[in-house]
């Protein structure tokens, strides 16, 4: 008999857009389910008309598993015809129906490559709450699938199930080893900084990190994170014991120099630091850059020549003087 695993070969592949990647240090996340995940989702649409999808079928038996650790689910004419009309309603821009139909689906075989279509078809159609059901189904189906987990945390973000991915982010952390955890920090920032809710999204992050108050890159991350909610005083305080617990961290300088509203305040840190630090080149780069939105071209020029002299092979120094250039 076919196998659904043949339909899947046969069908073009569809680029999953994520917005950051978790790194190996979430591996431990792939066994734990989140709390309050509901397995049977139900799905809102926005017409209102609401309807739930069908819970996981109870024979699960009557399936084989492959070697690959997929089910081997027999392609049965009515399940070809579903397949086939949820894929003719999607391309037709119906994707409420096909949505419902993969995900049904999905939950009827244990399939997670159905789980994943129907997420597919959700984000895609920018349907953040839809996405979100049908990425809690696949990741249960697949548990050690890293792809479904960053799936299942860009939808949690995306559609501000803040509480869900605290739980994830957590347990990341815990499990990391310590020097992947910085690295992890700003993973986690930068995906909660999709939030739509910066007040919800920044108060995870302060959570999150309560337990590493002496990590610099706890202090960088909310920095950030304060400055794109536009808590300014906030990031520059954090700016500020990032570069106290590591002075002669370049990354907490430009972070004090990014999150600083006054310029001019910014441009004298710059220097003073670049001074007891010369072969720092982004921070050059950025103190040029701060000169040209000044208007201090000599002086922005000044700093780009000593830069183009050090380094006369890197094109990234070429193209920001340009860039300069062109400002004036």
């Amino acid at each position: 008999m076919v196998s659904v695993q043949r339909v899947f070969a046969l069908k073009n592949t569809l680029l999953i857009v994520t917005l950051s990647t978790l790194l190996s240090a979430c591996a431990g996340l792939h066994q734990q389910q989140p709390q309050n995940v509901e397995l049977t989702a139900e799905v809102h649409y926005p017409n209102g008309d609401n309807s739930t999808t069908d819970a996981p079928a109870d024979k699960a038996g009557d399936t084989t598993t492959t070697t690959s650790g997929l089910p081997n689910v027999p392609l049965t004419r009515d399940l070809m015809f579903q397949l086939l009309a949820a894929e003719i309603a999607y391309q037709r821009g119906e994707w409420q129906s096909a949505f419902a139909t993969e995900l049904s689906a999905a939950q009827h075989t244990h399939d997670p490559r159905l789980a994943q279509r129907a997420f597919e078809m959700a984000w895609n159609s920018r349907q953040p709450e839809e996405a979100l059901a049908a990425s809690r189904l696949w990741r249960m189906l697949a548990p050690h699938s890293e792809e479904a987990t960053q799936n299942y945390l860009n939808a949690m973000v995306l559609s501000d199930h803040l509480d869900e991915a605290r739980t994830i982010f957590e347990h990341g952390l815990q499990e990391a080893q310590p020097q992947m955890r910085g690295v992890l920090i700003f993973q986690i920032q930068r995906l909660l900084a999709h939030s739509s809710d910066k007040d919800a999204a920044f108060s995870t992050l302060e959570s999150v990190l309560t337990p590493y108050p002496d990590l610099v890159e706890t202090h960088l991350a909310l920095a950030y994170g304060a400055y794109s909610k536009g808590d300014n005083d906030r990031a520059l305080s954090e700016a500020r014991t990032a570069l106290k617990s590591k002075p002669d961290s370049e990354q907490a300088a430009l972070v004090l120099a990014q999150v600083d509203p006054d310029r001019t305040e910014a441009l004298k840190f710059l220097k003073k630091f670049i001074a007891e630090h010369p072969d720092s080149k982004e921070l050059r780069v950025a103190y040029a850059r701060i000169l040209v939105d000044q208007k201090r071209y000599k002086d922005a020029e000044h700093e780009f020549a000593v830069l183009a002299k050090e380094q006369p092979e890197d094109t990234s120094i070429l193209y920001a003087r340009r860039t300069g250039d062109s400002d004036q």
